[in-house]
């Protein structure tokens, strides 16, 4: 029985490096509300949108998810990025990406199209733990009219708003849907983690072994 528990253990330990992600906000909704990300710059409402988040996760952030719509027959392109230490600050990092990796969701009866759009590039350390700010803006389609949002699932992140770069407060709802994924390829286990996930498999055998016998 102590060879099974401690086998177990183990695995467990060995999750958190085959996971690779530092923080994780929920799945996409895509159907009931979202906020538009098209600011600082010359959007039409001048809207960004901060999100403060506790990282779940120790590593350097490589990678974002995030639902983002988009006027119905229009595909993602444009978005801008910021990490920071409070709400749209940048000073752990930033970045604007001329086109983000997407996946079809849903269309919604508001006239969008729903996808999760994938950014890589991030970079920045952040501590399980900490709390940070991710902040999206400067959003735009193949359409050109920017009017395009991050989709809300009130995950546990709080939302704060930005017009033309000023900030007007909390959002009055939960967070929207994201994914920050640490460097390398998520799900990549680091040394330590196979090592750790090696030795619980042996483990394991050895007791499957034992029984069987």
């Amino acid at each position: 029985m102590r060879i099974g528990c401690f086998a177990i253990l183990f695995l467990l330990l060995a999750l958190p490096g085959w996971a690779g992600i530092l923080y994780d906000d929920g799945p996409i909704d895509g159907f009931d509300n979202a906020f538009l990300i098209d600011g600082p710059g010359a959007g039409p409402y001048g809207q960004t949108i901060s999100d403060e988040f506790v990282a779940a996760g120790t590593g350097t952030a490589g990678s974002l998810d995030f639902g983002m719509w988009v006027p119905t027959g229009s595909t993602p392109t444009t978005v801008s990025w910021e990490i920071g230490t409070s709400a749209f600050l940048s000073d752990i990092s930033s970045g604007f990406v001329v086109q983000v990796g997407f996946t079809f969701v849903n269309s919604n009866s508001d006239g969008f199209d729903v996808y999760n759009a994938h950014v890589d590039g991030l970079s920045g350390a952040l501590v399980a733990g900490n709390t940070y700010y991710l902040t999206l803006g400067n959003g735009n389609d193949s359409f050109g009219n920017q009017l395009v949002a991050w989709d809300l699932n009130e995950g546990p992140a709080t939302c704060f708003y930005a017009v033309g770069g000023v900030s007007r407060g909390r959002c009055g709802f939960g967070g929207e849907t994201f994914t920050i994924h640490s460097a390398g390829a998520p799900g990549v286990p680091e040394p330590a983690s196979l090592v750790l996930f090696g030795s619980g498999l042996l483990l394991l055998g050895g007791l499957l072994r034992r029984k069987l016998g």
